[in-house]
């Protein structure tokens, strides 16, 4: 056995070590694009606001077609996080919108459906942005495990745009 000094091992150090000696009882959804009704918190737009505040006003919007995330309802997530609680399901979960689509893709659904213009809105690439932070463009998830998990398949975008 290998004995280090705690003080000298990094934290996520330290905790990976934890989970490998001893994996934990627990269920993680590590990476989940969420969005809701209209931010509850002042002075903070989710990307749902941010687009329905820009075709509302008629403001100038880049829309990112290269950029793939699979976006779930807040509603959605806590009905599925109490499921997997009341199931006692164990594990790391993928929850999110069953096909993925670009972000442009999703501000003109969200449009859409909410019967905004989007006249002002400039379908273009992320690269336009060289300032922008990296992130990767393909965050669409593997829902296999969930799905399976819970015996259905994870809701559409559409079914999850119509909870707005």
């Amino acid at each position: 056995s290998v004995s280090f000094p705690l003080r000298f091992i990094p934290l996520p150090f330290f905790f990976f070590f934890l989970m490998i000696r001893r994996p934990p009882r627990s269920t993680l959804f590590p990476y989940t694009t969420l969005f809701r009704s209209p931010s509850r918190r002042l002075g903070r737009q989710s990307l749902s606001d941010f687009f329905v505040d820009g075709f509302s006003h008629g403001k100038p919007v880049t829309l990112f077609d290269d950029v793939f995330f699979s976006p779930l309802h807040m509603a959605t997530l806590s009905d599925i996080v109490a499921e997997i609680a009341d199931r006692g399901l164990i594990g790391i979960f993928n929850a999110g919108s069953r096909e993925g689509t670009s972000k442009a893709a999703f501000a003109l659904a969200l449009a859409r459906h909410m019967d905004l213009d989007t006249s002002q809105a400039e379908i273009s690439s992320s690269a336009i942005l060289p300032e922008r932070a990296p992130r990767p463009h393909d965050m669409r998830l593997d829902l296999s495990k969930i799905e399976t998990a819970l015996g259905r398949p994870m809701p559409t975008l559409d079914e999850e745009i119509a909870k707005l």
